[in-house]
């Protein structure tokens, strides 16, 4: 009884975990930027049930940045170029990125672009 009881209250939890990630997808999909990052973080974790996914986290804070002007999702696609996750490493667009965020008023952009500037 326990094991079918522990089997249903997992299987609701599954649920409840599938129906949020549909409700941040539907978000995102209506320009909710911030949404979309929220995704892209859960898709770079590997949580709530969806499979660890570095390439999509990284195309939705792309799009969050480039269509939203979301600086969150400016600087987590910086962070994929400047470490080469999820996006080839590429020090001037990790530059770009993180410029774009840090002009829009990110304090980690800001530090990590100087930090990443003076790397080459």
């Amino acid at each position: 009884m326990k094991k079918l009881l522990l089997a249903a209250m997992f299987c609701v939890a599954s649920l409840s975990a599938v129906f949020a990630n549909a409700e941040l997808q539907a978000a995102c999909d209506g320009g909710d930027w911030e949404k979309c990052v929220e995704l892209g973080m859960k898709y770079y974790r590997g949580q709530d049930g969806l499979e660890k996914d570095h390439e999509k986290a990284h195309q939705l804070y792309e799009n969050a940045c480039e269509t939203g002007h979301n600086i969150n999702g400016c600087y987590r696609a910086g962070l994929f170029y400047a470490i080469g996750e999820g996006a080839e490493h590429n020090h001037d667009k990790a530059l770009l990125w993180l410029k774009k965020a840090c002009d829009g008023g990110h304090e980690k952009a800001c530090k990590t672009y100087e930090r990443v500037l003076h790397e080459e």
